[in-house]
């Protein structure tokens, strides 16, 4: 009998010790961000993700371009992906990262941006409750997985919501909620991180789900500028594009403001090629610019010019004033 339990407690201890690295624990701030780095015996660039939650993520691309993407997590001064575990060390600006039973593979990162995890540097980051700056307002992109087209708005609060557009043309909404560099819509959850002046989000249960996504609005049309997107010819039917013109320079941007005769935030995101979006608890609209107008939900709104900002006035409705303040 002592020799069977003694047996049970063994193998529960070795399961126990197989999954540790499953349970991340919260790194120090230096390692938390997303670097860039190379591989000098696999011969592949290589980008890692760290988040203030512990888990990780990381997308190496071979020299034939092909892609593959892993998540793993941080324990105890240790990097784990997949089956690998790594040693994890600060350098100058970056962090370095050496297989823990083969030296040889030994990669210098440098860093090239911060996820939304919480960590002692967000304080200064212009945070909205548990909501960086950087990843509030309204972002489009598209997903090469599922071939759509995506628009998500997170707002200050942490409400999100997304609309998908397949390539049929059928649409999807979904509405959720940000919290410690983590979006949940519906039962997906994302990664958030910051990637340049927009954001990237990765699935949890699937790394290959992967979106850069840009601030600004793709729901009321493209330019050709847009990145080489030409408008379709259901675009032009449905007049998304041709229908609007490129806004002054002041107007540009992420805004926030506050509806008094509705009582809700309002997040106004205005893109150079004036296409526009609207989002309040939850909801979002989009439109366009053109002639001092914004054209959204059916309604028109004047835009003016204030002192650090602009103003939107309901043309039907005068009432329904709001004073916007740039991000």
């Amino acid at each position: 009998m002592i020799s069977r339990r003694f047996t049970l407690w063994g193998l529960a201890l070795i399961v126990l010790l197989a999954c540790a690295p499953v349970f991340a624990a919260r790194p120090p701030s230096w390692a938390v961000g997303t670097f860039s780095g190379h591989s000098s015996l696999y011969d592949m660039e290589v980008e890692l993700t760290i988040y203030g939650s512990g888990e990780a993520v990381v997308s190496n691309r071979n020299a034939d371009g092909r892609l593959t993407t892993t998540s793993g997590s941080y324990r105890r001064g240790r990097l784990y992906l997949g089956k690998y575990a790594f040693d994890l060390d600060r350098t100058g600006r970056g962090i370095r990262t050496v297989q823990a039973d083969d030296s040889r593979n030994r990669i210098d990162y440098r860093r090239t941006g911060r996820p939304g995890g919480l960590d002692d540097d967000d304080r200064d980051d212009g945070r909205y409750g548990q909501v960086p700056s950087w990843a509030v307002g309204t972002f489009s992109g598209y997903s090469d997985l599922y071939a759509s087209r995506v628009e998500l708005t997170i707002y200050q609060n942490g409400t999100v919501s997304s609309t998908n557009r397949a390539e049929d043309g059928k649409v999807t909404r979904a509405s959720g909620n940000y919290a410690d560099g983590r979006i949940a819509l519906g039962k997906v959850g994302f990664y958030v991180s910051r990637s340049g002046s927009g954001i990237r989000i990765t699935q949890v249960d699937d790394p290959r789900h992967r979106i850069d996504l840009r601030r600004g609005w793709i729901g009321g049309g493209y330019d050709r500028d847009d990145e080489g997107y030409t408008p379709s010819l259901a675009d032009i039917l449905s007049g998304r594009y041709g229908n609007r013109e490129k806004p002054p320079s002041w107007a540009v941007g992420t805004w926030r403001g506050y509806s008094r005769l509705y009582n809700m935030d309002v997040v106004l995101t205005v893109s150079r090629n004036g296409a526009v979006s609207v989002g309040s608890k939850g909801d979002s609209a989009s439109g366009s610019y053109r002639n001092n107008r914004i054209v959204a939900d059916s309604k028109t709104f004047i835009v003016e010019r204030t002192r650090g900002g602009l103003r939107l006035i309901q043309s039907d409705d005068s009432r329904n004033r709001v004073d916007f303040r740039k991000y």
